[in-house]
């Protein structure tokens, strides 16, 4: 598909073509049952983009490496299955530094190559830790994401023990979720955008694009969540991609709540030891947040929530933060159909905040998803009132003028906005408080800039 170089790694993206027969089945279904009833089932291909890494320099043993059964460093038998290093040359054989390593599986309408954008404060981090790097970062919080997910459904605070503060662990077992539940959550792209750090911790700020159904049925629908991972300072990476292990001797994690390794007796969870969520945000509130505390970038952006569902800050002046410049990472994507339907979403939040729905904006959501591509009925469990009001404050903006802009960039997809557009997002902008000529001014610039782009490349 398409291959990748830069100082610490190697990385090939290779396109995968499969099909599969998938059904759903009880736990207490029989192989044989299981078998039978996805024998039946309509035959569906896919094609999924499988991301492999490995240091500049490496080179794969002509032997074979960990899926033969020895070292990828000196070629031994890895005599012990339960922990990620070899005996005999203490090489941590799933670090990326010899041999291959997977390290992301991505659908073909959400791969992109690399990490876009620039990051505030990662040549700090870089130059405290040589060891520090973007890909291992991202990796660590696709692995936390997933048991952050884990503890939501099963409501539990297991999963999270051993990679999330004591604070954050407590807030999940204690906050409540109302009717909130996820069905085939899947991650669609995990991009690090800041670091910062003050006299005792360093905090990387990581947006994860994911999606999930609230229902078993339900349409997938797109979230975006920033992730703040937090680190003592003075602390070197040193578990390359080994996220499930122990980070002193790499011995794979308790099945249970333990926060000691039951190999060596190391702390887990400890900021003291490795990245540990800390809490989650909203990308918006995290941008406008950034650009507040340039004076105070050990500060700790966004508003804390252990379930995740934030919205704006409780001491954030919207106005004042719609002034502040957005960076690129934080503003929509209009070429990527996942943030054309976040749009659409967050903007039947945005029509829903006074309870009623008229026809009219139905009509012209409807007109929105048709000109966007994306489905309707993705939105339609935000208008029937089926969304955990909680969910509903996350997805309704903490700048509203930037949010304002992207509506208007997604109007403007194919080059003109048309009466029946411009009569929502004048209705958004009213739910916004928007003033009505303001909007209008937003909508006429926009729209000239955009021609004048199109005339400059013709």
């Amino acid at each position: 598909h398409t291959v990748e170089h830069d100082a610490f790694f190697d990385t090939i993206h290779v396109a995968i073509e499969a099909s599969s027969r998938d059904v759903q089945v009880s736990v207490a279904t029989s192989d044989a049952e299981a078998k039978q009833r996805a024998a039946k089932a309509k035959r569906e291909r896919y094609t999924e983009i499988w991301s492999f890494l490995r240091r500049p320099g490496a080179r794969t043993l002509a032997a074979g490496g960990a899926l033969e059964g020895r070292c990828p460093n000196c070629g031994a038998p890895l005599e012990n299955a339960q922990t990620a290093r070899c005996t005999h040359c203490q090489a941590l054989v799933n670090s990326g530094d010899y041999d291959w390593v997977l390290a992301e599986i991505t659908q073909p309408i959400e791969w992109r190559p690399g990490s876009t954008g620039s990051v505030s404060g990662l040549k700090d981090i870089m130059q405290r830790d040589p060891t520090f790097n973007r890909q291992v970062a991202e990796d660590r919080a696709g692995y936390v994401f997933w048991r952050w997910m884990e503890a939501l459904v099963r409501r539990s605070r297991a999963p999270l023990a051993q990679c999330a503060t004591p604070a954050f662990v407590e807030g999940v077992s204690r906050e409540p979720l109302g009717a909130v539940r996820h069905y085939r959550t899947a991650v669609g792209a995990i991009d690090l955008v800041a670091v910062t750090n003050d006299d005792t911790f360093e905090r990387i700020y990581i947006t994860v694009l994911w999606s999930s159904a609230r229902s078993p049925r339900g349409i997938p629908t797109p979230s975006a969540t920033v992730l703040v991972l937090s680190r003592r300072m003075g602390v070197a990476g040193q578990t390359g991609f080994s996220h499930a292990r122990c980070p002193s001797c790499h011995g794979p994690l308790p099945e249970n709540d333990a926060t000691t390794c039951e190999y060596c007796g190391a702390t887990l969870g400890s900021a003291g030891t490795d990245w540990v969520l800390d809490e989650t945000t909203t990308p918006h509130a995290l941008a406008a947040l950034l650009a507040r505390s340039t004076t105070s970038a050990g500060a700790v952006p966004g508003q804390s929530s252990a379930a995740g569902y934030t919205g704006a800050d409780d001491g954030d002046d919207s106005e004042d933060a719609s002034d502040e410049p957005i960076p690129e990472w934080a503003t929509p994507d209009m070429g990527n159909r996942r943030e054309r339907l976040l749009l659409l979403m967050r903007m039947a939040a945005v029509v829903m905040a006074d309870g009623v729905v008229t026809r009219q904006e139905r009509r012209l959501l409807k007109t929105a998803a048709r000109r966007w591509d994306v489905p309707f009925e993705a939105v339609e469990p935000i208008l029937a009132g089926q969304i955990d009001p909680q969910e509903m404050e996350m997805m309704r903006p903490a700048a509203p003028q930037a949010f304002f802009n992207g509506l208007v960039s997604a109007a403007l997809i194919d080059g003109k906005i048309d009466g029946r557009e411009e009569k929502l997002l004048l209705d958004v902008a009213a739910n916004l408080d928007i003033s009505q000529a303001d909007a209008k001014n937003t909508m006429y610039a926009m729209t000239k800039t955009a021609r004048s782009g199109s005339s400059a490349h013709t």
